[in-house]
Formats: C-alpha cells, sequence, structure tokens
C-alpha cells in the first residue's frame, strides 16, 4: 500500500520537469506599469537630493510639497469648473510669458 497521500500525487507540487524550451520571463509583471517604478526612483532620487544641503533641487521640493498642500485646501473650498478656468488663465499666461521671452 502507498503512504503518499493525495496531496503529494497533485501535479502542481510535483518538481518541474526539465523540457527542451527555456523559460524567459519579462523584466517586469505583465500587469505591473514600469511607469510606476520610474517615479519610485525619481521621487527616491529627490529625497537623497534634499538631504543635501543647500541646493536647487531642495528648494524645488519645498516648494512643490507646499504648492501641494496649499492646493489640497484649495481644492476643497473652490468649485472644480472654477478651479479649470483659473488653470486655464495660468496655462494661457505662462505660454504668452514663454512667447515673450523667446
Amino acid at each position: 500500500m502507498e503512504s503518499v497521500s493525495s496531496a503529494a500525487r497533485s501535479p502542481s507540487l510535483q518538481p518541474a520537469q526539465s523540457s527542451p524550451k527555456a523559460i524567459v520571463q519579462p523584466a517586469a509583471p505583465a500587469g505591473r506599469d514600469l511607469r510606476l517604478d520610474f517615479f519610485r526612483g525619481l521621487s527616491l532620487w529627490f529625497i537623497f537630493l534634499d538631504h543635501v544641503p543647500s541646493n536647487l533641487v531642495a528648494w524645488f521640493t519645498s516648494i512643490a510639497a507646499v504648492g501641494s498642500i496649499v492646493g489640497s485646501a484649495i481644492s476643497k473650498q473652490v468649485p472644480q469648473q472654477k478651479l479649470r478656468q483659473v488653470f486655464g488663465y495660468l496655462l494661457i499666461a505662462v505660454s504668452l510669458y514663454v512667447l515673450y521671452r523667446r
């Protein structure tokens, strides 16, 4: 009589058999978005640079953090349609400034 349990006989638990074809796995799983990895790495780079004293990136990240907090507070107070309109005016103003500088 055999003393092997039914779970041990399951094909999923058996050792993989060698086959003539090589198994090639992609660098990232099929459902994974590599842009997320890029921006995660970029944010870690900015965090590293933020710890270097007195540099431009430190000022930029500090201003960006403050702008994010202020923007979040404003977005709760002002209707979305008005925010879109003001953002459109901001884009026009920046575009005109860039054209003026050229």
